[in-house]
């Protein structure tokens, strides 16, 4: 009987003298349609700056959606980065193509592991990934719970890795898997910047009588004398800074706690460091001519039409002119805004009026006019109050819901509910128009602000 395995197509058709000749003829393509080598002067119109080798990136992640958020960053802003200059952080040990994840936690100590509640999670993904099964089934709190526990030792970790490397790293840069920086705007913002002194820089937030800190998903900047003064800070007290994480709420709050106890606080950077996407943010004169360097919450496809976004401006400008809010606002709000539209929730709230049941209600203006009193009843109401008020530019209306804008913002489509009734959305474009009229014209603005 004959057999079933029919020879393999390598081994019939290139077997011997064909295979050399394969070899030899796929070389030569290779190297006929390979890129020119880059030059310094290449490096920099792409985009790379001569600081970026002294920068180290530091992006922290979780198992349950490392396939979800993680990939798209290795075609967009980490392909303009060293690649010896940025650290993958989860809480699993992973490779994702030739990119090496690190577990952030696996050196927290064994009674933390198997006695704190947070981290049933990172022990249960340990059991699916060794059977092979789907870890992204397991996304929810818990991932949140544990997420905490990473920041302390994925510093630690980076700053042993940058002393392995001989310590030429300045400035250490932490962000989430669904953020995105503006690499060649955050190159030229440190520039600026004595990284001698000890820095800690974000978009600075306060829980209670807890110490200032710098919200982790809007980017974390520090200088290597800061991680110096973290790592010093925590040495030899992995127990107690256990403890003290397990008291603490968030991961970013316990990075400040430590930076605190080292002698290092936490500077505003606003608004170069910014948790908003375009579709969320208040367009405000404030930022309007100031460097963008980071946004969050941020979908693979939204990272990817802002790295697409970046390499037209660096071609037409070069790096030499940083992208600013107002270029920001005119490639991805102006062209979108309209004179309404339905199942779309522009997220206008200078003003919210609401009727007593509403589950907004504690955002409310307390009515001072008759207008203001109905204007949560009809959309007609809602409309009448904007039309009302010169300042008003946009409004969204929603069942017993009036939201005014007296700034412009984009918001985003909303899905409907069968049965829920819609939500619609209104800007007034000639009342936009006269506000760009006053805004600034950057020229002779600068665009960065240093932090004291």
């Amino acid at each position: 009987m004959p057999s079933r395995h029919r020879p393999s197509i390598w081994r019939r058709n290139y077997t011997g003298p064909r295979l050399l000749i394969f070899f030899t003829f796929s070389c030569l393509i290779w190297l006929v349609s390979r890129p020119p080598r880059q030059t310094a002067a290449s490096f920099t119109r792409l985009g790379l700056h001569p600081l970026a080798e002294q920068v180290l990136l530091i992006l922290k992640t979780g198992a349950t959606e490392l396939y979800t958020k993680l990939p798209i960053h290795f075609s967009t802003m980490l392909s303009c980065h060293p690649l010896a200059s940025f650290l993958l952080f989860s809480d699993l040990a992973q490779q994702i193509g030739i990119h090496i994840v690190h577990d952030a936690l696996a050196n927290v100590t064994p009674e933390t592991r198997t006695g704190v509640v947070d981290f049933e999670l990172y022990n249960k993904v340990r059991e699916i990934a060794v059977e092979g099964g789907d870890i992204s089934v397991l996304s929810g709190q818990q991932s949140w719970d544990l997420d905490k526990w990473k920041f302390l030792p994925m510093m630690r970790d980076a700053w042993t890795y940058a002393q392995k490397q001989g310590g030429g790293y300045k400035w250490y840069i932490m962000l989430e898997a669904d953020t995105y920086i503006h690499l060649p705007n955050l190159y030229a913002w440190l520039d600026h910047m004595d990284a001698s002194e000890p820095r800690y820089l974000g978009s600075a937030v306060v829980i209670a009588d807890g110490p200032h800190f710098a919200h982790g998903g809007s980017g974390v900047v520090l200088s290597a004398p800061a991680v110096a003064a973290l790592v010093a800070a925590t040495e030899n007290r992995a127990s107690e800074w256990e403890q003290k994480t397990r008291e603490t709420c968030c991961g970013d709050e316990i990075l400040a706690k430590a930076l605190v106890e080292g002698g290092v606080t936490c500077k505003m950077a606003h608004p170069h460091i910014q948790g908003e996407t375009a579709w969320s943010l208040d367009w405000r004169a404030g930022g309007w001519c100031r460097a963008v360097v980071t946004w969050h919450h941020l979908r693979a496809g939204e990272v990817d039409a802002l790295w697409r976004f970046e390499r037209g401006w660096i071609e037409k400008y070069g790096v030499e002119r940083p992208i600013l809010f107002r270029d920001v606002y005119e490639h991805f709000v102006a062209p979108h805004l309209r004179p309404a539209r339905d199942d779309w929730d522009s997220r206008a709230e200078s003003q919210i009026f609401a009727s007593s049941t509403y589950e907004a209600m504690r955002f409310d203006e307390q009515p001072t006019n008759p207008l203001q009193e109905v204007a949560w009843r009809s959309f007609e109401d809602c409309q009448r109050l904007c039309e009302a008020q010169e300042s008003c530019l946009q409004f969204v209306y929603k069942p017993e819901f009036c939201g005014l804008g007296d700034v412009v913002k984009l918001g985003k489509r909303v899905e409907k509910k069968e049965g829920e009734a819609k939500v619609r959305s209104v800007w007034y474009l000639d009342r936009i128009e006269r506000w760009m009229k006053g805004m600034p014209d950057c020229e002779n603005e600068s665009p960065w602000v240093l932090p004291a």
